[in-house]
């Protein structure tokens, strides 16, 4: 029998998935999910802002935030560089 080595191939990094998703979120206030507003993350802010103005709307003296991430996430919320 010979001893023959398997060589492994280098680990090289997939694509990345959904690069511009979660970085807009908006924050309803809190008892919103009983009237179907839950927190929730847009890829671009005009998408986020017009769901803030829905939520707004429903609650106009409850605060309601909508935050810049300021990075990119995937879809399981970690952060991509």
């Amino acid at each position: 029998m010979s001893n023959a080595t398997l060589e492994r191939p280098s680990l090289q990094r997939g694509p990345i998935r959904y690069r511009n998703h979660f970085r807009w979120r908006v924050m309803p206030p809190d008892g919103a999910s009983e009237h179907g507003l839950f927190d929730r993350s847009f890829e671009n802010k005009t998408k986020a802002v017009a769901y803030q103005k829905q939520v707004k709307a429903r609650f106009p003296d409850e605060p309601c935030c909508l935050i810049d991430m300021g990075r990119w996430h995937d879809s399981f919320g970690r952060i991509i560089r």
